[in-house]
């Protein structure tokens, strides 16, 4: 006889999880406000591709970065899609990012009740499974914090997705599947990269345990959904390989640094595949060790035994995939597993191990954030400097530095088209320019920091830049160059490039 773990056991952990994801979205409001200039900080970039949805459109010549780009040619346009009636509604980017946010998290907590209530979860299960899931210490971190809204507007779409999936996993394909699984397949697409990899492993097993017939059902939607979104991947994929320097990069290679920065990530990397292997195996146990779901599942477990050993690196597709995407990838299977075994299936050490873990676990998850992930941050004395001299810009600008590390020069980057009309020949992302660009503009940064004036004045021509914004002590250095001072304000200074 099944027998369930009580509801009482799922009030600690959804309460604690639950206050403090609340705390932090309130926290987060200061965005409504400021705009985030700090280190810690994704989500000035898609803040200003939303406006560039506006000034530029879709697909066209964007001038405000890079001294020009292709809007939307190497980033997918989902999310901009999606928020861009907030924008027009409220003519302000603040606000219209961080609505979308809490719109977001609102529709995730009613797919998940949804996903939930399809898989017959008690309905403290389900809220449990909403806060379990975007209510841990690496979802804050990086969708609320780090303002990853793309990504996360991507795992609403991978949820509503798991719910087709599941409900026709036992079920005949019919022509409701198509009308579901289509469009949002082609909005998962278009929406982001990363979880569009790792959905395949569970596609895999869907079609594994599909007779012949519904085999060529699901193809065909698949297809379907590949034709529906290939406005945005046909340009994508053909001028990925001449135009961009984003396959240059290993994203999972942070699997194997052991440094201060990614040790918590390569803790959590242990332990949570780990942990997934564990719950499918006494949920399989729980469902007698059906052939059918060790097919379903078998796949995605292999992902998650790859990314165990640390091979995820050298499997195409997979290894530009950066660790947190995977782990989010397999928590919500553990969350799934977990609250789908029969509690009765544990032996007694388990029991007692899953009952303290539910205390524990929430706990650390919480203080992780607090220790780990900080606060939103408003402008400093550092911030208002810059954001003063920016003001007196009068061409294309760069921006080298800062030393102390509240600030963050790219973030500049977001805010000086959006709110002064300005162009850089940089930009936020390597992926809108080609490798030989990329090189340019890292040597030109080196030139500065290593006071090499010849190939400063040189490279500052070719990508045909104006003006500086730096910090002491690099101010001195290059106005040794030949640059002119333009204004100084404390440690901050604008330099005019001298083009003769």
């Amino acid at each position: 006889m099944k027998v369930e773990l009580s509801d009482k056991w799922l009030y600690f952990p959804t309460i604690l999880l639950a206050l403090h994801f609340i705390y932090r979205l309130i926290d987060q409001s200061k965005l409504l406000y400021t705009f985030p200039l700090d280190i810690t900080n994704d989500i000035s970039s898609y803040m200003a591709q939303l406006f560039f949805l506006d000034k530029c459109g879709f697909h066209n010549l964007c001038s405000y970065w890079y001294n020009g780009f292709i809007s939307f040619q190497f980033y997918p346009p989902g999310w901009y899609f999606f928020t861009f009636p907030l924008y027009k509604i409220f003519d302000n980017v603040l606000i219209a990012t961080y609505l979308s946010l809490i719109l977001i998290f609102i529709m995730g907590f009613f797919l998940l009740y949804k996903f939930g209530k399809t898989q017959k979860l008690s309905k403290m299960k389900r809220v449990c499974f909403f806060f379990l899931f975007f209510g841990n210490a690496i979802a804050v971190g990086n969708f609320i914090r780090l303002g990853r809204i793309t990504e996360l507007f991507s795992w609403i779409v991978f949820v509503s997705i798991m719910i087709v999936l599941f409900y026709y996993k036992d079920k005949k394909i019919d022509y409701r599947f198509f009308l579901l699984f289509i469009p949002l397949y082609a909005l998962q697409i278009i929406t982001h990269q990363t979880e569009v990899v790792l959905i395949q492993s569970i596609f895999l097993g869907f079609f594994l345990i599909k007779q012949s017939r519904e085999k060529i059902h699901f193809i065909l939607a698949v297809i379907s959904s590949l034709a529906l979104s290939s406005f945005w991947w046909v340009p994508f994929i053909t001028d990925l390989y001449t135009k961009s320097s984003v396959l240059e990069y290993t994203l999972s290679e942070t699997l194997w640094d052991f440094s201060s920065e990614w040790l918590l990530t390569n803790i959590a990397a242990f332990f949570v595949p780990l942990a997934l292997f564990i719950t499918f195996y006494f949920y399989w146990k729980s469902s007698h060790k059906s052939k059918k779901e060790l097919l379903f599942y078998g796949p995605m477990l292999i992902v998650g035994l790859i990314f165990f050993l640390r091979l995820t690196p050298f499997v195409p597709l997979l290894k530009n995939v950066y660790p947190d995407p995977h782990m989010t990838f397999f928590l919500f299977f553990i969350i799934l597993f977990f609250l789908m075994t029969s509690y009765s299936i544990y032996p007694k050490f388990m029991k007692t191990l899953i009952l303290i873990s539910l205390i524990v676990i929430p706990i650390i998850s919480v203080l992780a954030n607090v220790y780990h992930t900080p606060k939103f941050q408003e402008h400093t004395e550092l911030e208002r400097n810059t954001l003063e001299l920016l003001e007196k810009v009068e061409g294309k600008f760069l921006v080298y530095g800062p030393p102390e590390k509240t600030s963050y020069s790219k973030a500049y980057y977001s805010y000086a088209p959006i709110y002064l009309n300005l162009s850089t020949p940089a930009g936020w992302a390597n992926m809108f320019i080609t490798p030989e660009e990329r090189e340019r503009l890292l040597k030109l940064s080196l030139s500065i920091d290593n006071q090499q004036c010849d190939d400063l004045n040189k490279l500052f021509v070719e990508v045909q830049a104006d003006e500086l914004i730096t910090y002491d002590p690099h101010c001195s250095k290059v106005i040794s160059c030949g640059f002119i001072q333009k204004f100084k304000k404390n440690n901050v200074c604008l330099l005019k490039y001298d083009h003769g």
